[in-house]
């Protein structure tokens, strides 16, 4: 099922805050599927639900799971000159997924075994929903309606340090989560206060590549997810590019990402 709107908003391209939402084929009389949602990559400014999309699809089908892949309002960038910022982004997440854990019952999926994940940008937006929750408490939900997350290749744990890199890093940033310091530190999962036992975080896989300080945030927000009494563990995905990382997804013939990711999920669908 295409183009399921998840929210209307006067002005907002319908295509932004909508979702795809695709179910395996299940026997008449066996239990529901679990849900997994996919949150796209793309600096906050680019990208689409259905963008390196066909083989996650495939394996999904294949696992008797139900994938949702969510839009959601972007940032200005060269082609669009009007857009978000932060926490823009999290909110059309958080609503897309109780929109999701609303309507169980009619698309026929287990709403209590939610699993998110998100690539790049989109693991930035995962990672804040799937930790702060704020996001999900608006539409009356909380972090236990999400089973897992799994956040594959972002450094936004820690958004004053990528806006000091400077650089392509710091616009990317700020124009995602503009000029104001105080923001970027409740927007930082590692910086914010919510990676507290008394939020019972979901269990997080961790997925990160290339140079060593991009390795040492991963391990350093995973670090203190565990320091909060919750689980979280950290991959190490290289010798694969960014983008390879989201293209292993799925690909069954994928030696570096899929023997981690395929068990987690099968974990958290339990």
């Amino acid at each position: 099922m295409l183009d399921l709107r998840y929210h209307a908003i006067a002005g907002v391209d319908p295509n932004l805050l909508s979702l795809d939402l695709y179910l395996p084929s299940i026997a008449e009389g066996c239990a529901p599927p679990p849900l997994v949602v996919y949150v796209h990559g793309g600096g906050w400014t680019v990208g689409d639900k259905r963008s390196q999309i066909a083989t996650k699809v495939a394996y999904f089908a294949a696992e008797g799971v139900a994938f949702a892949s969510v839009n959601y309002r972007l940032s200005p960038s060269r082609t669009m000159s009007m857009g978000v910022q932060y926490p823009t982004h999290n909110q059309d997440v958080a609503r897309a997924i109780a929109w999701l854990r609303e309507r169980a019952g009619m698309y026929r999926y287990r709403a209590e075994r939610i699993t998110l994940f998100g690539h790049s940008a989109g693991a930035g937006i995962a990672t804040l929903v799937g930790t702060d929750p704020q996001f999900l408490s608006e539409h009356g939900r909380t972090l236990a309606d999400l089973s897992c997350v799994a956040s594959l290749d972002t450094e936004a744990y820690d958004i004053p340090s990528q806006i000091a890199e400077g650089g392509s890093s710091e616009m990317i940033y700020r124009n995602a989560f503009g000029s104001d310091s105080m923001v970027w530190t409740r927007a930082s999962p590692l910086l914010n206060g919510t990676l507290r036992a008394s939020n019972r975080l979901p269990p997080f896989l961790v997925v990160t590549r290339g140079a060593a300080s991009r390795r040492a945030l991963s391990q350093r927000f995973v670090d203190a997810i565990n320091a909060a009494g919750s689980m979280a563990t950290v991959h190490i995905a290289d010798p694969l590019t960014h983008e390879g990382v989201n293209d292993a997804i799925g690909e069954r013939s994928d030696a570096v990402v899929m023997p981690v990711f395929g068990p987690f999920i099968e974990r958290c669908a339990r």
